[in-house]
């Protein structure tokens, strides 16, 4: 796992607890492997020392996890789980650098 990916999973997991979530090992696995791709994707594109580029992505990730949030609460989950992460997936991307 790379800085990023690292910073980025910080972000994502200090989001949910922020409302009271927790990620199901199913969804962890989804959101894990969609954050390990968008840093690899940033660094491919030659922006890994770019700090805005990497701010925004930490902005995007946060968002993700909070409309996963909000799938959940709709849903009426007591924590994210898959059917969470595709709802986000669907309603946000395109969202660099994720997908």
């Amino acid at each position: 796992m790379s800085n990023l990916e690292g910073q980025l999973w910080s972000i994502a997991e200090d989001t949910a607890v922020a409302f009271g979530f927790s990620f199901a090992s199913d969804c962890e696995g989804l959101l894990r492997d969609m954050i390990s791709q968008g840093a690899s994707r940033l660094e491919s594109e030659g922006f890994s020392e770019d700090e805005d580029k990497i701010s925004l992505t930490k902005v995007k990730t946060a968002l993700f996890v909070t409309a996963m949030v909000a799938e959940a609460k709709r849903l009426q989950l007591p924590e994210l789980h898959e059917p969470t992460f595709h709802a986000a997936f669907q309603r946000l991307c395109p969202i660099w650098p994720f997908c």
